[in-house]
């Protein structure tokens, strides 16, 4: 098998993390005399190479059976040139059998049947639109991009999705009867979260120790600034919090520098000081896995107050490191914890409030709840996830052949 797999957007966040995966597995998954070419951004090849260095027979494998081309992608305007030009003349040149779509947009003219992977919700979440309608005055390229993925949904030969959830929100805009496809949930690395490995402290672990030291309470929350991240609901909750005599420190990841939503943001730091939560408030900044893994293991709970997800790759990682966490009531939530997440209403501060008071009131997890949430993380596992990916795309390439030969 010859597969195309179009990572080309892979700059960040979600779709970052799961091409890290790929790259880290693909090795492993692959027949002997599979080749894969992997359309990646512009200037990331180093960082794929740093991914392999610690895993020497991949990194082998890799150099043997991958190819990395490296592909411009900045603009709106360049991805559609790429998905109607430059991808299919790939395809062709690299005389690909399948072509895997990552990107949530597919590719027209092509010359192969196409797996057709879909990380975004929120072109299809009923409440994230009403909250853009809200806060937005021009949703323009949120209704485009949404038709463009209902015409790459329609156009594809196999829809590969990341939750259930997602394929429910979808099918409100188009039936999926006809359509062949799979819910298949992305991983988490089990060893490096689950503290098994030695893990890299970040630059303010000093400054976290001395907190617990003082009798502060930790509260983690790893994502970067967006609309669906509903980060305003969790701050109004925490004056709530420390009015009941809780000493707390909030450690995040956002910061202004990676995300697109700037305007936003400064809205949601001036609100932060409003508050008198300026010292309350703690943000790393990016961090590498090592170094948010120790925070996983350093945190009292984890809170995820997003109201639109595909997935929610934070929360598996906590559930690997055992943290409580405290979710948003969504049905991707439920998805993905079940009866481990302890649950608030989406956009309800004081209930917030509540769930997170009801952890901290725990003094320690049961041994009981730390087997079931290590049972839980177990089910999502990225080998088994780029494994399934990889006989994906065989089938769609041999259904497509033997039509070709019926016909």
């Amino acid at each position: 098998m010859r597969a195309l797999i179009d990572a080309s957007t892979a700059n960040m966040g979600g779709a970052r993390t799961h091409l890290r995966h790929l790259v880290r597995y693909l090795p492993e998954a692959v027949e002997p005399h599979d080749t894969i070419i992997l359309l990646v951004p512009k200037g990331l090849t180093k960082d794929l190479q740093a991914w392999l260095a610690p895993h020497n027979e991949q990194s082998f494998r890799f150099q043997e059976q991958i190819q990395i081309h490296e592909l411009s992608s900045g603009s709106l305007f360049q991805q559609l040139d790429n998905r109607v030009r430059v991808i299919p003349q790939l395809a062709r040149t690299y005389q690909a059998d399948v072509l895997f779509s990552t990107t949530g947009y597919g590719s027209w003219n092509r010359p192969c049947p196409e797996v057709l992977h879909l990380p975004n919700a929120g072109y299809f979440c009923p409440i994230y639109e009403r909250r853009a309608r809200k806060i937005r005055s021009n949703n323009a390229k949120l209704y485009f991009r949404r038709a463009l993925s209902l015409l790459s949904i329609k156009n594809t030969d196999f829809l590969l999705f990341l939750s259930e959830s997602l394929e429910r929100d979808v099918e409100r805009y188009l039936s999926l009867e006809d359509k062949r496809s799979a819910v298949l949930h992305y991983g988490v690395d089990q060893e490096l979260f689950g503290g098994k490995v030695p893990l890299t402290p970040p630059a303010m672990a000093g400054d976290i120790q001395r907190w617990k030291e003082e009798g502060y309470r930790i509260l983690l929350h790893v994502s970067t600034y967006a609309l669906q991240k509903n980060v305003e609901t969790f701050l109004e909750s925490i004056p709530r919090l420390l009015q009941k005599g809780h000493k707390l420190k909030w450690v995040t990841t956002l910061s202004r520098d990676k995300t697109s939503e700037k305007a936003a943001f400064d809205q949601f730091m001036q609100r932060v000081q409003e508050l008198g939560l300026s010292d309350v408030y703690v943000s790393t900044g990016y961090l590498q896995h090592s170094e948010l893994a120790w925070l996983y293991q350093n945190s009292d709970a984890f809170v995820f107050p997003s109201h639109t997800e595909s997935f929610g790759q934070p929360l598996v990682e906590a559930m690997a490191a055992c943290l409580p966490v405290v979710a948003s009531d969504r049905p991707v939530h439920h998805e993905l914890g079940g009866e481990i997440f302890n649950y608030f209403k989406t956009f309800d501060a004081h209930d917030c409030a509540r769930a997170v008071e009801e952890v901290l009131e725990t003094q320690s997890p049961s041994r009981e709840w730390l087997e079931r949430s290590q049972q839980r993380a177990a089910l999502f596992s990225w080998p088994s996830y780029v494994r399934r990916v990889v006989e994906l795309l065989r089938d769609v390439a041999q259904h497509s052949a033997s039509s070709q030969r019926v016909m």
